[in-house]
């Protein structure tokens, strides 16, 4: 009879911690990849080509978190194969967020050439610092980095190039058929 009991209430307080999940320290992390939800499995970017990167961050209670953005294998010291055009921290740096409940950040990005025809994954790190139990860390997307052309980088400065010489062959052309 005694073992039945301690079954039971064994049974019983299980049941308790699916019903009332610990309050403090829950966070909730949403990541998007130019609007795509995460993870991205591949996407194909030049160098030079911009992205965005928004994620979506929501606690139980007032809650500080540190948010990386980073690559596996580029350490902080050393050129990393993306560039924060405009973010509210760098690649591959550590922010500290103050939250009461919500926030949401962006990041426009875009690859550098470090790491040319080949794959570099953006992973997020979300970590809460009253238990650092709760965290949340995966992959946003995994980007295939093509080397830019110089005709993506300059397209104005090349169609303008080739507009000229066209004109030209055109008039001298023009001048020989008469």
């Amino acid at each position: 009879m005694k073992e039945i009991a301690i079954v039971i209430s064994s049974f019983l307080a299980f049941q308790a911690i699916l019903v009332f999940p610990a309050e403090a320290g829950e966070l909730q992390v949403d990541a998007y990849f130019n609007g795509k939800p995460a993870t991205v499995d591949w996407v194909e970017m030049m160098e030079g080509e911009n992205f965005n990167i928004r994620i979506s961050i929501k606690v139980s209670s007032p809650e500080v978190v540190d948010v990386l953005l980073y690559s596996p294998g580029f350490p902080p010291d050393e050129p990393q194969p993306f560039r924060v055009v405009k973010g509210p921290s760098g690649f591959n740096q550590f922010m500290v967020i103050s939250m009461e409940d919500s926030k949401e950040l962006t990041w426009v990005l875009e690859p550098t050439g470090v790491w040319v025809n080949g794959v570099a994954p953006i992973n997020l790190v979300v970590i809460s610092e009253k238990e650092e139990k709760y965290r949340e860390h995966f992959t946003i997307a995994k980007v295939y980095i093509k080397k830019g052309s110089d005709f993506t980088k300059y397209p104005v400065v090349l169609l303008s190039a080739v507009g000229i010489a066209g004109l030209i062959t055109l008039l001298l052309w023009k001048k020989d058929v008469r």
